[in-house]
């Protein structure tokens, strides 16, 4: 048998796992649909990599994921935010830790994460531009794996592949949870474009999430945004300044020069309440000061599409796959990590965390 284990997918989960693996001894063959290994690594954190989030107190770190964070205890035990930076800091790739706890590598690029992790890898047997597109099953174990048609075979498989190969996996008898979009854009109905690049703080009515958001050529983004993206419907309600309860506004000043919010989005609140900007504070009518708060405190964006995830929502169960291995529990030399399984968190390093922890466990426990 030429390999203890095949890895499918190299993002942050089958990085962490080859490495893991290769360190204890394992033959390692890593497999990647793509051109270069890292999968969405080189994009994350803007080109910077947000690699974790840097909240040391487990406890509060697995609430930032919800229902299923529970699953992630072992993980976060053995391989948490603080293992993460000792980790990356022993290969000499120095963290800063930012505003809400985002850590990213001082060098601010994410090629750099990349080139870290691809240098403890030289022993591992790397295979780009490939895909699983098949394997066999035989008295509840993988027996071979097909990878462009080709046929592999390995003591153990684990598959870190993201959201890609959902249908596979399901001849494996895994439930698969609902796939949703994660961590996504909004395209809305007649977009304020001339806004794009404008970013506030705001409160979105439901989910009753705050938040910056970003104004996009196409609707709404910013971290608020993509928070909030997995429970947003047909229409999305915003508070665009949560924190006025009145409208305050100079009597003597024009009204396009108030200051209330950025410049740009005083302009076109005045818009689309017909409220003529070089209008002084005073000339404002009872009708109009209430129509210019009711659109700053409830204004409504008809939602066209959930666009551009950054992460998948829903995977395989999280009841089939021990919390302690990342083993399943159909399938006896099957290990799942990352993406792929029913885990997502919000933004700020908390998905690439869970992804670098889960692959380190599978890692360290194949047979």
């Amino acid at each position: 048998m030429e390999h203890d284990v095949i890895i499918i997918g190299s993002g942050p989960a089958g990085l962490m796992c080859a490495i893991q693996a290769n360190k204890r001894g394992k033959k390692v063959l890593l497999v990647e649909k793509n051109h270069n290994i890292g999968g969405k690594l080189p994009l994350t954190g803007n080109g910077r990599c947000n690699i974790t989030n840097a909240e040391f107190d487990i406890k509060k770190l697995i609430e930032k994921y919800g229902k299923n964070g529970k699953f992630l205890f072992n993980a976060f035990n053995l391989f948490g935010p603080k293992e993460l930076i000792e980790f990356f800091e022993s290969q000499s790739l120095k963290i800063k830790i930012e505003d809400n706890k985002r850590a990213f590598p001082v060098t601010n690029s994410a090629k750099d994460v990349v080139d870290v992790l691809e240098s403890i890898l030289i022993n591992v047997d790397v295979l780009c531009n490939s895909r699983m597109t098949d394997f066999t099953i035989k008295n509840k174990q993988i027996e071979s794996i097909k990878i462009n048609n080709k046929e592999y075979k390995a003591r153990n498989y684990v598959f870190c592949s993201g959201g890609g190969s959902f249908d596979l996996i399901k001849k494996t008898g895994h439930t698969i949870n609902k796939i949703t979009p994660a961590l996504a854009s909004v395209k809305i109905k007649d977009p304020f474009s001339e806004l794009s690049g404008v970013s506030i703080d705001v409160l979105i009515k439901k989910p009753k999430i705050r938040g910056e958001m970003l104004f996009t050529h196409f609707g709404l983004s910013g971290p608020v945004i993509l928070n909030a993206s997995k429970k947003i419907s047909n229409e999305i309600s915003i508070d665009l300044a949560p924190d006025i309860k009145e409208l305050n506004i100079d009597k003597n000043k024009l009204l396009k020069n108030s200051d209330f919010l950025p410049s740009k989005v005083v302009l076109k609140l005045l818009e689309l309440a017909g409220i003529n900007p070089n209008k002084k504070g005073n000339q404002l009518t009872k009708a109009e000061r209430f129509k210019l708060f009711s659109l700053i405190k409830n204004m409504r964006f008809e939602v066209l599409e959930i666009v551009n995830p950054m992460v998948v929502g829903g995977g395989v169960s999280l009841k089939e796959i021990d919390s302690k291995t990342m083993k399943s529990k159909i399938i006896d030399n099957l290990f799942f990590a990352g993406e792929v399984v029913d885990i997502d968190g919000p933004t700020g390093g908390y998905n690439l965390q869970f992804c670098w922890s889960t692959g380190y466990l599978a890692g360290t426990n194949l047979d």
